[in-house]
């Protein structure tokens, strides 16, 4: 059996070769389902702090980016978070969404690798968001 850290870097692995493969189709795959996007996110186990709203920033920042109002972020950034976005809406889970109180743990915690793998980009973008209001 895989240790923990192993399934980590595993994950993120698949997570870096998905992003890869990542296309202007996919975006905008996720933009129409914003408002589903945003359902799932507020659905996302308390448990993981900060996960609903860092959901919700990293689809603002790929409306964004698709929109041309935020631009400066790299190509990967945008894909890694268009490629965490996608397994969140999806059927298809390694942990069902349906079952109760742990369905959602597997999205949550792809979420996270996602935004450690961005972490500089999205912080950048944040501060952005924050400075537009």
């Amino acid at each position: 059996m895989m240790e923990k850290k192993q399934i980590i870097i595993k994950v993120k692995k698949n997570l870096d070769e998905i992003a890869r493969k990542i296309t202007d189709t996919d975006i905008k795959k996720v933009l129409a389902e914003y408002n589903n996007v945003k359902k799932m996110a507020n659905k996302l186990p308390g448990l993981i702090k900060g996960v609903k709203e860092d959901t919700l920033i990293l689809l603002g920042m790929v409306k964004d980016y698709w929109s041309g109002k935020y631009r400066n972020v790299s190509w990967y950034t945008i894909a890694i978070s268009v490629a965490a976005l996608l397994y969140l809406i999806s059927p298809i889970d390694v942990i069902p969404d349906w079952i109760f109180a742990v369905g959602l743990v597997d999205d949550a915690m792809l979420i996270k690798l996602a935004l450690d793998a961005i972490e500089k980009d999205y912080k950048k973008y944040k501060k952005w968001k924050k400075a537009q209001q």
